[in-house]
């Protein structure tokens, strides 16, 4: 399925640069033909196919001095804007008191002792009956060390248990014995009036709550297509699997 998603989406953003380029091509004016081409970049994020954020020019700016929300890229933009229609290279100092404004950690670190586990288990062993024991086994062996790491709470990835843990009452049972001495935050699926979710579990203090994935990436967990096609796809290429829900 992976070729036939890359194939389809390159197509999507193929047509919508095309016809970015097409319009900015109809100004002779320098300042229009790139200025129009700016407005493009900066507004082709919010278009989303089959409901998904797959393309945002924004973050290109991450590893850099500049801010990555809308206003910095647009200002960014517009800096290029200046120096592509007139090619004077002064323009570009603009770029250096966009990066002053900048504050690089505006976010406060919350006030606990977090260990985010990151796990290595490829995606053609991770599903498989043969591996689901061992993989439990080190999911707690990870709780169990981030207790005894004196951790405030633990956050495994999303799917860590690779099941339907709230159809998992032995599991469930020791997730809240050791909720107890650590907060704990994992992926896991779950299964409610007959249909799969990809949900986050939280556990603390001998209590959980259950929170179900909202975005599902398209193709991936969910067939955004009419119901016959989209039952097609999952025959072929999914082995049957239901579509999670939202």
């Amino acid at each position: 399925m992976i070729p036939v998603v890359i194939i389809f989406v390159a197509l999507v953003y193929g047509t919508l640069f095309w016809m970015g380029f097409k319009i900015a091509s109809l100004f002779s004016n320098r300042w229009l033909f790139f200025g129009v081409r700016a407005i493009f970049l900066l507004l082709v994020s919010y278009i989303h196919p089959f409901g998904f954020n797959w393309f945002i020019p924004e973050i290109t700016l991450v590893p850099s001095y500049f801010a990555f929300d809308k206003l910095f890229f647009g200002l960014f933009l517009a800096v290029l804007v200046l120096f592509l229609a007139t090619k004077r290279l002064y323009w570009l100092l603009l770029l250096l008191p966009l990066s002053f404004f900048t504050p690089l950690n505006s976010t406060p670190l919350a006030p606990l002792k977090i260990d985010l586990v990151t796990t290595h288990i490829p995606q053609e062993k991770k599903w498989l009956l043969s591996e689901r024991a061992k993989i439990i086994e080190e999911n707690f062996e990870t709780i169990e060390h981030a207790i005894k790491q004196h951790k405030d709470i633990v956050v495994l990835p999303e799917s860590a248990f690779p099941l339907f843990l709230d159809h998992s009452p032995k599991l469930l049972e020791q997730l809240l014995a050791l909720s107890q001495n650590i907060a704990i935050v994992t992926g896991a699926l779950s299964y409610k009036s007959g249909h799969n979710y990809n949900s986050t579990y939280l556990f603390w203090q001998g209590k959980y709550k259950i929170f179900d994935k909202v975005v599902l990436v398209p193709f991936g967990e969910e067939v955004p297509l009419p119901k016959p096609i989209a039952s097609w796809v999952n025959k072929i290429f999914f082995d049957g699997a239901s579509d999670y829900k939202h």
